[in-house]
């Protein structure tokens, strides 16, 4: 039968580590939403950045990703079928 842990085995709790991942993550996630909302909002920019993507236009793709606002630095990595960016 099992039996619960025993709660002195692990070590106090410490939440510094994990508050401060995600305050550096915050501005990182600023920038991934400005640019899923200008997907989102925008059937010329999605059609647009698609287009380039398939057509292997690495210039333009990443014109287009800065143009929505991001000003973090990027690597965009896609086929003909998926887009990948990473913030």
């Amino acid at each position: 039968m099992p039996t619960s842990p025993n709660p002195n085995q692990y070590p106090p709790i410490n939440t510094l580590k994990l508050k401060t991942s995600a305050k550096q993550i915050q501005p990182i996630m600023q920038q991934a939403q400005l640019l899923t909302e200008k997907i989102e909002g925008s059937d010329q920019f999605a059609h647009d950045l698609k287009n380039a993507a398939q057509l292997s236009k690495q210039d333009e793709v990443q014109k287009l990703i800065s143009s929505a606002g991001v000003t973090a630095k990027f690597e965009a990595k896609y086929t003909p079928d998926n887009i990948r960016i990473v913030l």
